[in-house]
């Protein structure tokens, strides 16, 4: 799998902000507070869900911690390379389910509310980090 790009509609810190991968390893750096912490969750969130706590741990759980400062949609987009074929993931992780999954050529919806972990490629969450 490569990520090859991805937009942050909302996230944390990040209001409609896009990042471009290109071939090769990466190295994302910058001053403390920058949003490196912010773009990993966010790239895990798409490929894998973002977990949603129940009760008192609900205060302190990932959801409740990078609903976007700015208010807004509160998901995004990613674009990615599987087994030769390109796919965009979009989630509003405001309704947790929120997950569609196209084809990128022929822009064909080919998942919807269906996580793309199970079906499209199979990799756990535990695996991938």
């Amino acid at each position: 799998m490569k990520i090859k790009a991805c937009t942050l509609m909302g996230f944390g810190k990040f209001h409609r902000e896009s990042f471009a991968f290109s071939e090769g390893i990466h190295v994302i750096y910058g001053e403390n507070e920058a949003g490196k912490t912010t773009l990993r969750t966010f790239l895990v969130s798409m490929l894998f869900g973002l977990d949603r706590k129940r009760g008192v741990a609900s205060k302190k759980d990932e959801f409740h911690k990078y609903q976007p400062y700015m208010g807004g949609i509160y998901g995004g987009s990613l674009d990615l390379t599987f087994q030769g074929e390109d796919y965009q993931i979009q989630r509003d992780f405001t309704n947790g389910k929120e997950v569609s999954v196209y084809e990128r050529k022929m822009g064909k919806k080919i998942l919807e509310g269906k996580e793309p972990s199970g079906s499209l490629y199979a990799m756990t969450k535990e695996g991938f980090l």
